[in-house]
């Protein structure tokens, strides 16, 4: 049986799952590290860049799967 229609969205859905999952590790390796070596003000707002660039990743990555 095939995957249907749903397959090229599902393998992409996956891959952008495995991404996210990486850039979520790397924010909190980095900011457990960053919070030993930096002011608090600094290590914040490193990590609120970093967390406007995942969510517009996942807003794009969104609308291009499923044209919201």
């Amino acid at each position: 049986m095939g995957m249907g229609a749903g397959g090229p969205i599902l393998r992409r859905a996956a891959k952008a799952a495995e991404a996210i999952a990486d850039l979520i590790t790397m924010l909190i390796g980095f900011r457990t590290q960053s919070l030993a070596s930096m002011t608090t003000t600094q290590a914040s707002a490193i990590e609120w860049t970093i967390e406007c660039q995942v969510n517009r990743l996942l807003g794009d990555f969104i609308e291009k799967i499923f044209g919201a």
